[in-house]
């Protein structure tokens, strides 16, 4: 299964990497998404852990 990789909106460099694992969905390997709250213009996607650049 290819890996999706979507830019960042604040650097154009920064990219994270969205998976599934076991039926989870997965933030770069080890965030996983909690929750999903449509609004008007998207989705808020809530995961548990902080993403910080490396």
């Amino acid at each position: 299964m290819q890996t999706p990789q979507l830019s960042s909106s604040n650097r154009g460099d920064a990219l994270i990497n969205i998976s599934k694992k076991d039926g989870k969905t997965m933030v770069n390997g080890k965030a996983m998404v909690l929750t999903s709250i449509p609004t008007l213009n998207g989705i808020i996607h809530v995961i548990d852990e902080v993403l910080l650049p490396e």
